[in-house]
């Protein structure tokens, strides 16, 4: 069941497991960004807010080279498996502006 994308109105509509495979990996890459959030305000970060897979947080500048082992830690602190994804390869890129 769901929307008619055309008449707005709630009845049957198909789906195919491309469109069911991809529903299920954006809601464990959404399960993924809130665990990391949550270990980033843990360790004391403050993430001002995120938009799908990317995070922007808020660090002071405490000298030279300090961003940088900032966002070291920040990327070690993203890249941390949950328990419950034992074995899941997880990245993160590292931009800084």
């Amino acid at each position: 069941m769901g929307q008619n994308q055309t008449t707005k109105k709630w009845e049957k509509i198909p789906t195919y497991g491309g469109k069911l495979t991809e529903n299920l990996v954006q809601a464990i890459a959404r399960d993924c960004l809130a665990e990391a959030l949550l270990n980033l305000t843990n360790a004391g970060y403050r993430a001002l807010f995120h938009i799908h897979d990317e995070i922007i947080a808020e660090v002071i500048d405490m000298g030279p080279n300090s961003n940088q082992i900032m966002l070291d830690d920040m990327i070690k602190i993203l890249c941390k498996v949950p328990e419950w994804a034992d074995g899941l390869p997880l990245n993160a890129d590292r931009i800084y502006k």
